[in-house]
């Protein structure tokens, strides 16, 4: 997957905190039409899922757009953003803990990913269970072995997915 970092704001820095809700619109939008025009500009590739740290969708979920305080930021960039304005996309904004301190230098990452299984999947994980259990006559006991199964996400297709950091 292609790491990018998102653009300065007028500040000078590309932390959300200091940015406005039209650069922060504008770097969701920048990140989307990368990973769009990535993958060819299919129609069924657009990007339709983005992920953030806790911190960084706590401040759009709070934070109001404007001083009316009429809508906040995520209201707004759920609305204005590029697929859902332009190709009628439903966006799923999610915080994840996961997205905090993984980019580039230790940077928080937004995600921006295309999410049908055609391009991204994760396999169903099997519970923790017993595989075996043996006597053990040194310790007077028994040893048990458990086993399970764990898995990643995994993309089909990586060009449909963008990562961007310093969010």
């Amino acid at each position: 997957v292609t790491a990018t970092t998102a653009a300065a704001g007028a500040g000078g820095t590309t932390d959300w905190a200091s940015k406005t809700a039209d650069e922060i619109l504008a770097d969701i939008n920048t990140g989307m039409m990368a990973a769009w025009s990535a993958a060819g500009n299919d129609p069924q590739a657009i990007p339709n899922h983005i992920l953030v740290p806790h911190d960084q969708y706590g401040l759009i979920a709070i934070k109001p757009v404007s001083a009316a305080g009429s809508m906040s930021i995520l209201d707004y960039l759920l609305a204005n953003n590029w697929a859902t304005k332009q190709k009628g996309i439903e966006l799923f904004i999610g915080g994840r803990a996961y997205c905090k301190g993984i980019g580039a230098g230790s940077t928080d990452r937004m995600m921006i990913y295309c999410n049908k299984e055609k391009y991204v999947a994760a396999d169903e994980l099997s519970p923790l269970a017993r595989a075996m259990t043996t006597q053990n006559a040194a310790t007077f006991s028994y040893d048990t072995a458990y086993a399970a199964n764990v898995s990643e996400l995994e993309y089909f297709a990586p060009e449909t997915a963008i990562y961007v950091d310093g969010i």
